[in-house]
């Protein structure tokens, strides 16, 4: 009897990990296509885009939902239950992988949106605001690559790389930013207008606080 309750707890763990993997891989396999809409539409602000982005989004709080909930399980199991988790490699090393496949889906589908915004307004003969959009994300991929590889050289010393609370501002804005810019307002293509002052503001602080939450993190991986 034992035995069947560990393997039922041993289930709803996995279900929990594999959901939030799904939700991961659907952000990161839907970048490239959101990325060649904006590309190929020259009007391709919609209040349909914002939408999706804001459905979008809010799978990463879903997926960080599941994951939450797998690991109290993980936490609260008996010595049966983790023997039979640690004994399923798949499911091991989608635990280990979580956190990064979260994050990694996450920067996917940001850089994709911005790039293609930056592409886009460059055929729209919009130089200067392309330039801007693509230098901020040039800045926030540098870093994120800088992160990674450190996070990368922490895991082989046992230490976990946990997102810290400056990195999760940086994404907030990032995400309402994203949204603003596919936002269909009033003069949207006009230099003035709201909408294209509210993305400058927004994608200059976020390459802001992405090199200030970058120093955060590194600097916390080697205390």
């Amino acid at each position: 009897m034992q035995n069947n309750e560990a393997m039922e707890l041993k289930q709803h763990i996995a279900h929990y990990q594999y959901t939030a993997d799904a939700l991961c891989d659907l952000r990161t396999a839907i970048a490239p296509a959101i990325g060649k809409d904006i590309v190929t539409n020259e009007a391709y602000r919609s209040w349909g885009m914002v939408g999706l982005l804001g459905i979008l989004y809010a799978t990463d709080k879903l997926d960080g939902f599941f994951a939450h909930k797998r690991a109290e399980l993980m936490d609260a199991a008996d010595d049966s239950t983790k023997q039979l988790v640690i004994a399923d490699t798949h499911l091991m090393e989608a635990i280990a992988q979580g956190g990064r496949k979260d994050d990694k889906a996450d920067k996917a589908l940001t850089h994709s949106i911005f790039l293609s915004i930056a592409a886009r307004e460059s055929l729209n003969k919009n130089i200067g605001y392309a330039a801007l959009i693509a230098g901020s994300d040039a800045v926030m991929y540098l870093r994120d690559r800088v992160v990674s590889n450190a996070r990368d050289k922490a895991a082989l010393l046992g230490k976990k790389g946990d997102a810290r609370k400056l990195g999760k501002y940086k994404q907030g804005i990032l995400v309402m930013t994203a949204m603003a810019a596919v936002a269909p307002f009033p003069e949207s293509s006009s230099k003035k207008s709201f909408g294209r002052r509210l993305v400058k503001a927004g994608i200059l602080g976020g390459a802001a606080l992405s090199v200030l939450s970058g120093f955060d993190q590194i600097h916390s991986l080697k205390k």
